[in-house]
């Protein structure tokens, strides 16, 4: 809820400098001195910026006390992160290696939405509002996310899912204005964060303070709901129980192995298979290695699934052969067992990686 990306990577003394932003993965540091310039110079192409770069001005905004723009570049700069990643695989290990040095921040980062104080004032917001619906992301073949692309999707492909991130960013945003604007669920919200603030800098951390902080947790939680956060609310209507259940588990997720009787389909365009085959073949890449075969099927109670086999290659500590297996609400991977049938050879199409 506060601008987490990357003012929570502040100032760090080192030896002869302090930097902000030190994550390698994300180019040089940045020291204070730099970071004005930073943030201009990526205010004045958020349209063209890679995603790195926007996030680098970010954290360089916020340093400078420029909130309202941290807050805009850092949406942006997530929203670029997210399909970057899911539509640009790399080419190669190294690649692959830079491109998932990217996701570190994303893991921690993604649902960030800006600074609270932004979300607070009403002009601000407003203004953020604007800025994030008017983006308009160049992307062509010469856009250079921060690392060489071995497939691209089509230009449309990519704009749409811009669009589809956007969309849930401008969701998240009217929900966490609502929290951070109820006196309730604010007052609660800095007491936690002083809480916090007290336990990190506590030589000797005091339990009553561990024990406070889950109380206000609990009482964020309560108070959301009482709002109607549709977070709050769907998690308390999850169906809790105490007793062991003598039903079966229902197959929420498919099998490593082909069932009998599943459907072969023999290829697809679906949006879920699309992003299965992707990351098949971007764990593949990880390490130099190949897919060796694929299947798609249609299976009762499941819908569409897709199954890979990717063969490891050098740079595995481990080598061996994986089975993926993924469909719309469920991924997993396993190493492929000596019982299960290898999947069909891997047929080579003009324009995919190997």
């Amino acid at each position: 809820m506060i601008l987490a990306a990357l003012s929570l990577m502040l100032i760090q003394p080192a030896t002869e400098t302090r930097v902000i932003f030190p994550q390698t993965s994300l180019g040089e540091p940045i020291t204070p001195e730099q970071a004005p310039d930073t943030c201009v110079d990526a205010l004045a192409r958020p349209d063209r910026a890679s995603a790195i770069d926007l996030l680098r001005g970010s954290a360089s905004c916020s340093y400078v006390e420029r909130e309202a723009e941290g807050s805009f570049l850092l949406n942006i700069g997530l929203i670029r992160a997210l399909v970057d990643f899911e539509a640009l695989l790399p080419k190669d290990a190294a690649a692959s290696a830079r491109q998932n040095e990217l996701m570190i921040v994303l893991y921690y980062n993604a649902a960030s939405v800006g600074s609270d104080d932004v979300l607070r004032d009403a002009g601000q917001r407003s203004e953020l509002v604007e800025r994030l619906e008017s983006w308009e992301p160049y992307f062509a073949a010469d856009y250079d996310p921060g690392w060489e692309v071995g497939e691209a999707a089509a230009s449309e492909q990519y704009l749409r899912m811009i669009d589809e991130i956007r969309d849930l960013k401008l969701e998240e945003i009217d929900r966490v204005t609502i929290l951070v604007n109820d006196p309730e669920y604010w007052a609660l919200h800095q007491e936690r964060n002083q809480v916090l603030d007290r336990l990190m800098a506590a030589e000797t951390q005091d339990p009553a303070d561990h024990e406070r902080l889950s109380e206000i947790q609990r009482m964020k939680f309560d108070r959301a709901a009482e709002l109607g956060d549709p977070q709050a609310v769907a998690a308390l209507a999850e169906p809790r129980s105490d007793s062991i259940s003598l039903e079966p588990p229902r197959r929420a997720g498919p099998d490593p192995s082909v069932p009998e009787g599943a459907v072969i389909v023999s290829n697809s365009d679906n949006t879920t298979i699309e992003r299965c085959r992707r990351q098949a073949k971007r764990d593949a890449l990880s390490s130099d290695g190949k897919l060796v075969g694929e299947v798609i099927t249609d299976e009762p109670g499941i819908g569409l699934v897709y199954r890979a086999d990717v063969e490891d290659g050098p740079k595995s500590s481990f080598p061996g052969v994986t089975r993926h297996f993924c469909s719309e609400r469920f991924t997993g991977s396993t190493p492929r067992e000596s019982d299960m049938k290898p999947l069909a050879p891997w047929r080579h199409t003009p324009g995919q990686a190997d």
